[in-house]
């Protein structure tokens, strides 16, 4: 999005290409992965990339099936491991309270890599099986092995990968952020780098339009269409985003300051947007705020602001 708006502005000049690879998408019924999976390992390696590490991507209350929040920072909850929990935003792994109802137990959800791995080890007989994270990265592989892998970890193969096979699409698609799509896009396009010539870029049950417009090249288009309603909505990449978290009092200050910029809510944060050029302006005054606070209450420290420019993980 960052290079279309520049594109838009006159400092880059786009150039598109769409070579792509054979590329398959269905439902579990029609298209099976399983199936591809086992006919393409006969002759190369195959890829199965996965969008979490861990045992399960996701925990769900036992009584309510709300998703598990940490108890610290509110963050998502997965299980690296059978029986332990760990929070994805501050790493806490105290076991999570849920927030809807109370309860304590909680079920394992969408499978991460470790369980998706022992899967396939499962259904697949004979075929040698390796898991590749940023946790325990492979560098490469070689002969006729299945790899799962998340993104950003996946090993390089002498001859390319003959299938790739994205699992659970739509999971994706589905972070708690504004470049959900962006960032699909981006690790699906790395993943179909890997292949061989004669490869092939499998999304296993999903035919969503997504994964459609995919398959015929429609990339650009799909951010351009994106990017163009971040536009009219005032957001990143068109306006720069601040959020701000403190003393309610202290919020309400800052807001009052930001007289150039656009307020979209005050509690219980402090979330603006603002235009590039007034970003010196807006680091100036969130400096001279934090520095006018005392860091000491008494005995004890007194929490300042914490500031998130840009948006960070929402962005």
């Amino acid at each position: 999005a960052e290079n279309l708006r520049l594109a838009d502005l006159g400092f880059l000049t786009l150039a598109e290409e769409n070579a792509l690879p054979r590329i398959s998408f269905g439902s579990e019924a029609q298209i099976s992965a399983q199936k591809l999976i086992t006919e393409a390992i006969q002759s190369g390696p195959v890829l199965v990339l996965t969008s979490f590490a861990g045992d399960s991507a996701t925990v769900r209350c036992k009584v309510c099936r709300s998703s598990g929040r940490c108890r610290l920072c509110g963050g998502s909850v997965y299980m690296p491991s059978k029986e332990t929990y760990k929070c994805r935003t501050c790493a806490n792994g105290d076991k999570p309270v849920c927030v809807s109802c109370g309860a304590s137990e909680f079920v394992r959800g969408s499978k991460g890599a470790n369980r998706t791995a022992a899967d396939f080890g499962r259904v697949i007989p004979g075929v040698r099986v390796m898991e590749s994270t940023r946790q325990k990265q492979l560098e490469a592989v070689s002969g006729n092995v299945l790899v799962v892998a998340t993104p950003g970890a996946i090993p390089e193969a002498e001859t390319g990968y003959k299938l790739v096979v994205v699992d659970q699409p739509q999971a994706f698609l589905a972070k708690e952020s504004l470049r959900a799509l962006e960032h699909g896009l981006r690790v699906w396009t790395d993943a179909a780098s890997h292949l061989r010539l004669d490869g092939q870029l499998h999304f296993a049950n999903y035919e969503g339009e997504v994964a459609k417009k995919f398959s015929i090249g429609q990339l650009a288009e799909m951010v351009r269409a994106e990017s163009e309603q971040r536009k009219l909505l005032g957001l990143s990449p068109w306006r720069r985003l601040g959020i701000v978290e403190g003393d309610q009092k202290r919020l309400d200050g800052i807001a009052d300051s930001l007289g150039f910029a656009n307020v979209i809510a005050t509690n219980p944060r402090l979330v603006f947007s603002y235009q590039y050029k007034d970003g010196a302006q807006v680091a100036d005054l969130l400096i001279k705020e934090q520095l006018l606070a005392p860091p000491l209450e008494g005995n004890r420290r007194k929490r300042g602001l914490k500031v998130i420019m840009d948006g960070q993980a929402l962005i």
